[in-house]
């Protein structure tokens, strides 16, 4: 008999949702169990009228390949999956080592391998560290330019002018983020008050130029040493930035240049949906045919290729850890082989899980509700539907709907607060961010919130609150679509 602990599911991103990627490396997957793979096919039945009142004829009709991938959510262990159910693309938030050799103009060549083995990406914001070139800030401009792989350029942040650098060999660190600016603070003061803890600019706003919740944000050219370095965005209020678990001292400064950048990425809904082949093996068992005959000896395995993401689930609770579903619609199914198909399986991570114990909400419109929420269930819907043309068994292809992103909020009935929300139809910003206990981190925003229910629950020692929401999409120009994720590795202060 098969048992859970022998059993693995992993998966690859394809460039061709009917092929299985030849040399592709597989990645294991962290999971709590679930159905797994499975090829939910149509049951055809006659409906021929006989005497003896008997259906007679039952055939199976197509295939509906679908996997299940419950989970507890851990840092760097589901991204290129939550890229895949996002539809868009994660823009920096990686800590990249590397040796490699740069000349004077921003040009970086690996001593060994492409740029392409790692997660980095032309826009990425970078904040580059070596042995003579340190706390450098730029843009990836070019990667693989004229056709040499292990080249990448980074240029000023702002221009098209490649960073300076100076001439080394050595180990260096690329941390990348969304966000970037050099800010000429002659004609955008920059006020710092330390009691408050805030640092405010003079023109615009840190939210229209990148600055989220959440965000880890490197300072450099203050005169006062404490306003330098790493600081945790607690708060983004127009041109006023609350600053969390720091210090800062009061200043204003008002000539140089003040550079800012992140260590964030971001993420937020876009129209291409990735695929994914996944395999499901079960190693204990040793008995029996594979769906070709061949006998089995060393465990069987099946799999799918071409699995879009068509719901993605979280829930965060009290007391317990942060968990959530991903659940994926197929095109092709192999049906149970001897072998398996994974030329090479990259193991599963270790990081800590997230609990509901560490983190932020972020309510804005009603900050009476932070303190009494009990808990958050959301689900992103793509809304996907199988296409299939005669004598063919399998759908030819996947079509997508719309980012549909609902939720539920649980909450304590202390006032009226939350139920003026939904009965004035008011629309609010809500966030919520889990870190884990090394200091990683996730927040899940919705930029357009709408309450759609208000329910109470009546008990001898409490009266709770449930309330469905709508997530809606923001205007073509915004940043923030629907939904958006920020990843947080950890970084040192």
């Amino acid at each position: 008999m098969a048992s859970g602990s022998n059993r693995f599911l992993q998966y690859t991103k394809q460039q061709a949702p009917k092929e299985a990627p030849a040399g592709a490396v597989y990645h294991r997957l962290r999971t709590t169990g679930g159905s797994g793979i499975m090829n939910n096919r149509t049951n055809l039945t006659s409906d021929e009228i006989r005497d003896d009142r008997q259906i007679i004829v039952s055939r199976l009709g197509q295939n509906q390949p679908d996997v299940m991938v419950p989970f507890e959510l851990s840092f760097d262990s589901f991204d290129e999956l939550l890229q895949g159910a996002i539809g868009g693309q994660w823009m920096g938030g990686q800590t990249i080592a590397v040796n490699a050799s740069v000349d004077t103009g921003g040009v970086f060549t690996l001593t060994t391998g492409e740029w392409a083995d790692y997660p980095i990406s032309v826009g990425d914001y970078v904040i580059v560290n070596g042995t003579a070139n340190t706390d450098i800030v730029g843009v990836v401009g070019v990667i693989g330019e004229d056709a040499t792989a292990n080249e990448l350029t980074v240029y000023e942040v702002g221009t098209t002018d490649p960073i300076t650098t100076t001439t080394e060999t050595v180990d260096f660190t690329f941390i990348t983020g969304h966000y970037a600016e050099i800010i000429d603070t002659s004609a955008n003061t920059i006020t710092v008050v330390g009691t408050e803890l805030t640092i405010t600019r003079a023109d615009g706003t840190w939210e229209d130029v990148g600055v989220e919740l959440g965000d880890k944000l490197w300072f450099d050219g203050f005169t006062e040493t404490e306003n330098n370095g790493w600081k945790k965005v607690g708060k983004v209020d127009g041109a006023e930035l609350t600053i969390v678990e720091s210090e800062l001292a009061d200043e204003t400064l008002s000539t140089g240049d003040l550079t800012v950048a992140t260590s964030t990425g971001f993420i937020t809904v876009g129209t291409v949906l990735d695929y994914f082949a996944f395999e499901e093996g079960f190693t204990d068992v040793v008995s029996g045919d594979d769906i070709d005959g061949e006998a089995v000896t060393d465990g069987v395995f099946h799999y799918i290729l071409g699995a879009y993401v068509n719901t993605f689930s979280m829930s965060v609770q009290p007391d317990s850890i942060v968990t959530g579903e991903l659940d994926f619609q197929g095109l092709i199914y192999s049906g149970f082989k001897n072998e398996s198909i994974a030329p090479s399986v990259e193991t599963s991570n270790i990081n800590e899980v997230f609990d509901s114990f560490t983190g932020d909400l972020y309510i804005p419109n009603a900050p009476a509700m932070t303190g009494v929420v009990t808990g958050l269930d959301f689900t992103l819907d793509n809304g996907l539907i199988r296409r299939y043309a005669l004598m063919d068994k399998d759908a030819i292809s996947i079509g997508d709907g719309r980012s549909n992103v609902t939720g539920t909020l649980n909450a304590y009935f202390e006032n009226a607060d939350i139920s003026n929300l939904f009965e004035q139809e008011t629309e609010f910003v809500l966030a919520i961010r889990t870190e884990d206990l090394d200091g990683n981190s996730y927040l899940f925003g919705w930029p357009r919130v709408k309450l759609t229910s208000d329910g109470r629950d009546v008990t001898e020692n409490d009266v709770t609150q449930n309330v469905g929401f709508q997530a809606l999409g923001g205007l073509a120009a915004d940043k923030k679509k629907t939904m958006y994720v920020l990843r947080q590795p950890a970084i040192a202060e």
